[in-house]
């Protein structure tokens, strides 16, 4: 079974970061049954070498339009430290035969997908039209909080845990926040919450989704 988790979280960003990719690693591991590396330690190079072998991504970060930092990224820092599309597909494009798709990609950062730009989706393989594979990004500069750490944490619990599908899974972390100010998460300044940006099937489901014997997978 190839199921594989890459698990990132910003150091500079704190305990909460940690708090939150810990949960993200806990569902994937012992839920969905993926093998999982966390980390808060990895660089921009280091996460290009390591981008083709994984199934499913997560990282909490800092962003912006089409590109995501790395575990020591600072608002203030430079291309040395930033992922862009064209770097991500890159290395996601040295996938082997042996190694599936990508069938999760979820990136907790600011701004990443602003002025309806998907091409960090595309970068790792998922487009539009795609089946059971799917990318869950943000529009806007978004506030690190309680609120939008627990709807992060909701829709891979409903994923991992109860096998929801990610339209699903979105839906009840909305619910989940309407006591909050509304569904959806809160952007930066707390002016108003927003939707993410999905690309890819609602209808994606983590459990499962690549399985047989060896290198053989389905879906």
């Amino acid at each position: 079974m190839y199921n594989k988790g890459y698990d990132l979280a910003n150091l500079t960003l704190g305990q909460e970061a940690g708090d939150v990719a810990t949960t993200v690693g806990l569902e994937l591991s012992t839920q969905a049954k993926h093998t999982v590396l966390p980390t808060t330690q990895h660089d921009k190079s280091t996460i290009l070498t390591n981008l083709p072998i994984y199934t499913a991504f997560f990282i909490f970060t800092h962003g912006s339009q089409a590109t995501f930092g790395d575990c020591f990224a600072t608002p203030a820092s430079g291309a040395e430290h930033y992922l862009s599309a064209n770097d991500v597909g890159g290395a996601v494009g040295q996938k082997s035969a042996n190694q599936p798709p990508y069938n999760f990609v979820y990136l907790y950062a600011c701004a990443v997908f602003a002025n309806n730009d998907i091409s960090m989706a595309s970068s790792f393989g998922i487009n539009p039209g795609v089946v059971d594979r799917a990318c869950l990004g943000w529009p806007e500069p978004m506030a690190y909080g309680f609120v939008n750490n627990t709807w992060c944490e909701n829709v891979w619990t409903r994923l991992c845990t109860n096998g929801d599908t990610l339209d699903q899974a979105r839906a009840f972390a909305n619910a989940m926040g309407q006591s909050f100010g509304g569904a959806g998460c809160w952007v930066a300044y707390f002016d108003h919450k927003v939707q993410p940006v999905i690309v890819g099937d609602l209808a994606m489901k983590v459990h499962g989704v690549y399985g047989g014997i060896g290198t053989q997978w389905y879906k």
